[in-house]
Order: structure tokens, then C-alpha cells, then sequence
């Protein structure tokens, strides 16, 4: 009788624990869909605040800076990764 309790106290955990499995993988469908959706990154993105990137004294510029296309780069010298992407550029 006790063996019994156990064998389904075990099934029981196991198919609760596939069902949160499938909700989790179900969730992570749906924000993937969000995420990767063009019309709602499009519209997030016009939704955020527009930043000032004018050029400031002393500013490190690599290549045309009439150019059409603009990359910005915001870094800290003091943060591990940033400054190894420093010195690799």
C-alpha cells in the first residue's frame, strides 16, 4: 500500500512538472513571437526617447561623419568589457 502512494505521488509530480514544461515552452513561444515580431520592435522603438548625439569636444570618431548612417556607441572605460572592446577598435 505505501509502495503504491509513492508510485503515484511520483507519477503525480512528474506530470505536473511536464505541465509547467509546456507552459513555460508556450510562454517563451509567444514572447519570442513579440520579440521577434518587425511592427512591434518597430513600434517600441518609436516609442523611446530620442537621444541627444550631437558630437562633443574630445569625442572619438571613426570614419565619415557626413555619413548617412550613424552608429553610436555609448561605453565605460571603467567596465571590464567595454574597455576590452575599446582596445580592440
Amino acid at each position: 500500500m505505501l509502495l503504491f502512494a509513492g508510485v503515484g505521488s511520483a507519477v503525480i509530480w512528474v506530470k505536473e512538472l511536464v505541465k509547467s514544461e509546456e507552459r513555460a515552452n508556450q510562454a517563451e513561444a509567444v514572447s519570442n513571437r513579440v520579440k521577434y515580431d518587425p511592427k512591434i520592435f518597430t513600434q517600441y522603438l518609436l516609442e523611446q526617447r530620442k537621444v541627444d548625439v550631437t558630437p562633443f569636444e574630445k569625442e572619438i570618431s571613426i570614419g565619415n561623419p557626413e555619413a548617412s548612417i550613424r552608429l553610436v556607441m555609448a561605453s565605460n572605460l571603467f567596465c571590464t568589457p567595454c574597455k576590452a572592446m575599446h582596445e580592440k577598435l
